[in-house]
């Protein structure tokens, strides 16, 4: 598997598509930090929230890395489709992980509030959550799935909006409402909102791997 995870990057780097949805997130983070930004966990509730619709696009791009006679042949090395997605999902979820990272170390170099320990575990886990959210959500709108690049930027973009004016409707709601304020909730509400990210994420995932067998 993680010979199929290396090869998905190498192509990602050799398509090169990743560098649009990687600048434009760095861009953001650029704008966020030029001033000072505010208290340490809401501007990451914001950053991480950014995160899940690139993470989905960079789901979609990884498995478009392939043609599709090229893809039946990677299955068939991997021993089956489902075995191939997740080969996928771990790879883009390698570069989501590597703009986790360029956002808690800018916010620890450019924003002026206090990052203790605890603050820089719950920032980095509030941007990973997003991202298995966003490769779960970005696997639903991928090959071997039929959706055009127009259908998938149009399902993304009604997911991130309803997520954002519907405070209970996962995966941004929830991390927003209950983080984006000082002081923080208890213990149990920040578990919650964080967790049920990646809950979102593992559960599109199962879906996308479902109708994939069906797609064929």
């Amino acid at each position: 598997m993680s010979a199929a995870v290396a090869y998905y990057l190498r192509l990602l780097a050799y398509r090169q598509s990743v560098i649009p949805p990687v600048l434009l997130y760095l861009a953001l983070l650029g704008m966020i930090f030029a001033t000072d930004a505010g208290p340490a966990v809401p501007v990451a509730t914001v950053t991480a929230a950014a995160l899940m619709p690139v993470s989905a696009w960079l789901m979609r791009l990884t498995a478009l890395t392939e043609t599709r006679p090229f893809a039946e042949m990677s299955a068939v090395a991997l021993g089956s489709a489902t075995r191939r997605l997740l080969a996928r999902a771990a790879a883009a979820s390698v570069v989501g992980m590597a703009l986790s990272v360029a956002s808690v170390a800018w916010a620890l170099v450019a924003n002026p509030h206090p990052y203790p320990m605890t603050t820089v575990a719950l920032v980095g886990a509030l941007h990973l959550a997003q991202v298995v959210a966003g490769v779960g959500i970005g696997a639903l709108v991928a090959p071997p799935l039929r959706a055009t690049s127009g259908l998938a930027a149009v399902a993304i973009s009604v997911i991130v909006l309803l997520s954002l004016l519907i405070r209970w409707v996962p995966p941004l709601a929830p991390t927003l409402y209950h983080l984006e304020r000082t002081p923080l909730p208890g213990a149990l509400t920040v578990l919650l909102a964080v967790g049920q990210a990646p809950i979102v994420g593992g559960l599109a995932l199962a879906a996308a791997a479902a109708l994939g067998r069906r797609a064929g």
